[in-house]
């Protein structure tokens, strides 16, 4: 992958007085790290940044499989192409960050 390293930066809400801080959005030729949402208009999965900016209008959901956590039951593995590079990687589920790795042979 070619493009330049994107780091989300300012993602920060104050709540109550108390101001709290999220990492943003990754996207660097070995990593990716964004969130996984539906599509307003479509109800599409899509992969956005903190802010809401879509960075991937291809997700596809592979798998799913029970966990025991505090966060959610189930664990969810998707695909996501990025830059026209095939990132596989593994999130919560919708309104959770997802993060992943290219794919093998699609580098």
């Amino acid at each position: 992958m070619q493009e330049p390293t994107y780091i989300e930066t300012d993602c920060t809400i104050t709540h109550n007085g108390r101001t709290f801080e999220a990492g943003g959005a990754v996207l660097t030729s070995d990593f990716a790290l964004g969130y996984i949402v539906r599509a307003k208009d479509s109800n599409k999965l899509i992969l956005t940044d903190w802010h809401g900016k879509t960075l991937s209008e291809s997700v596809r959901l592979v798998s799913s499989w029970r966990i025991n956590s505090a966060l959610s039951d189930r664990m969810y593995q998707f695909e996501v192409t990025l830059n026209g590079v095939v990132f596989t990687g593994r999130g919560m589920g919708v309104g959770m960050v997802w993060k992943g790795r290219p794919k093998k042979g699609t580098k």
